[in-house]
């Protein structure tokens, strides 16, 4: 049903992240600081390593074998990033059948996270600084859904031997039927805007 939707929304945010329009706009990083260019980097090795996102939805792993109609169930796992290191999930998952409905919240603790953006082959090192939290709301029916959701925190960074911390505080709103699909990204992430709304055929 509804999970494989999870699984294909996950594939979204590398679309996106791809398409980015960045402009600066103040210190909210410290250490060395990244242009909205190497922000655009950043973000797509942190989608690569699955733990940002709507990247992270595919990495919490399945749900109980025997789901409700209407259920609440935890989730904590430990995931390995593609070139070494973790990301520890901790969250919670809501979903009601009846009603259409399903929510998630979750938190993203990077620990030596290793990755390389796809764009460039640069590496990246990844800590939670202190972690990022995640919060998505799904209302859902066989032909349309409709999706919100948000991400909060900060995340410790290394690569090409530069470092730094950053911020970030990003918006989604999706909407979708068997045909189309529209997003729209917003929020600032190492003190860079980021804005982009884009509409894909299916």
């Amino acid at each position: 049903m509804q999970l494989l939707r999870f699984r294909f929304l996950a594939l979204l945010l590398v679309l996106f992240f791809g398409l980015l329009a960045c402009s600066d706009d103040g210190p909210t990083a410290s250490g060395d600081q990244l242009s909205p260019e190497e922000t655009e980097v950043m973000l797509e090795a942190l989608v690569e390593a699955g733990g940002f996102g709507l990247g992270a939805v595919g990495m919490m792993g399945s749900p109980p074998a025997a789901i409700a109609a209407s259920t609440q169930f935890d989730i904590s796992e430990t995931v390995s990033c593609p070139e070494g290191g973790s990301i520890a999930m901790d969250g919670s998952v809501s979903f009601d059948e009846d009603q259409e409905t399903m929510e998630w919240t979750f938190t993203q603790s990077h620990q030596s996270c290793q990755v390389s953006a796809p764009a460039d082959g640069s590496g990246w090192v990844f800590d939670g600084s202190p972690s990022v939290v995640s919060s998505f709301g799904m209302v859902f029916s066989e032909t349309q859904f409709s999706m919100q959701g948000s991400e909060e925190g900060g995340i410790a960074w290394e690569s090409g031997g530069r470092s730094g911390t950053c911020s970030i505080n990003v918006s989604y709103d999706f909407s979708g039927t068997e045909s189309t699909l529209t997003g729209t990204v917003s929020g600032t992430v190492c003190g860079n805007d980021i804005s982009f709304s884009e509409t894909v055929d299916l």
